[in-house]
């Protein structure tokens, strides 16, 4: 249990689109627990794309387990606020899969890493100069120590994406981070 909700943390520390939620939340969290009927659940508050969220991990067997399944569906649908859904539900599979989560606990390890701004800049004018950089291509520029942690912490920072669904090698592509305006 307490793996899975690491795993979690990790996820949500290495996708930009995500950030922990400052707050009070172990009451609500256990009033959740008993409400759906498990103590087995992992909510974490997060703030995304679309606003404030809770995503809810769930253990395999308690995503098996009918009544807690449809307890969980119906509470998502209840959790609508002008459409935006406010309850994001996971199972332990999706956090789990290879090599997503080896990837996501690479770069989350780096997400707290000090980037220069020269740094910083190097990499972003090559990865807009060059639309095939990789991995290798953009620490070569680094002038840190631990230039792929570097790049890391701009994935993590969400100025640079990379495909966090294959597994990341020194020639992985790398690409600016597309924001809307």
């Amino acid at each position: 249990m307490d793996r899975l909700k690491l795993e979690t943390q990790a996820v949500v520390r290495a996708l930009p689109q995500y950030e922990f939620r400052e707050c009070e939340f172990e009451s609500q969290a256990e009033h959740l627990k008993s409400f759906i009927g498990t103590a087995e659940l992992i909510p974490v508050p997060v703030r995304g794309p679309k606003g404030s969220m809770v995503v809810i991990v769930a253990p395999t067997r308690v995503w098996h387990d009918a009544k807690i399944r449809e307890r969980l569906w119906r509470l998502r649908r209840s959790s609508l606020v002008d459409g935006v859904p406010t309850v994001r539900l996971l199972t332990q599979r999706w956090i789990r899969r290879k090599p997503f989560l080896e990837n996501c606990e690479l770069i989350a390890r780096c997400a707290q890493l000090s980037v220069s701004a020269r740094d910083r800049f190097s990499v972003q004018l090559l990865v807009r100069e060059n639309p095939l950089a990789t991995l290798e291509d953009c620490a070569a520029v680094v002038q840190a120590t631990d230039a792929f942690g570097v790049v890391f912490a701009l994935v993590s920072s969400g100025l640079l994406t990379i495909d966090f669904e294959a597994a990341i090698t020194p020639m992985s592509p790398v690409e600016e981070c597309k924001r809307e305006r």
